[in-house]
């Protein structure tokens, strides 16, 4: 059930299907920078300060996107003070995916290896 895990098995989650994503479709899993707008937008201006109104334009959008999806789409409410940190977490996530080669699963450790497979580590 979602919403079900604490905060601490949230982040082992998500670190966890990072980590995985990355071993077992690498090219696509570089590719997934492309979807963290607001964060890449941030890194940019804080590099080119003269292109905030870049950065304006990727909120809008990714508020637009947001909003189409969350009520037209799925008809659930968003708490749209949240959506900038989760953008943030979830950039965070994927950098932190980059490194380690182990997980936990069902309260086990396992070790990922480069071809995909994944080896118990006790």
């Amino acid at each position: 059930m979602i919403g079900s895990d604490t905060m601490l098995q949230n982040f082992s989650h998500r670190l966890r299907w990072a980590r995985t994503t990355r071993r077992s479709r690498p090219w696509g899993y570089i590719g997934q920078f492309f979807t963290h707008p607001l964060p890449v937008g941030l890194c940019m201006c804080a590099a080119y300060p003269g292109c905030w109104k870049l950065l304006a334009v990727t909120i809008a959008l990714r508020i637009a996107a947001a909003w189409t999806i969350s009520e037209r789409i799925l008809r659930a409410a968003v708490p749209w003070l949240l959506l900038p940190l989760q953008d943030l977490v979830g950039f965070g996530f994927w950098i932190a995916g980059f490194f380690g080669k182990s997980i936990l699963w069902r309260g086990q450790r396992y070790t990922l290896n480069r071809d995909g497979t994944v080896e118990w580590a006790g």
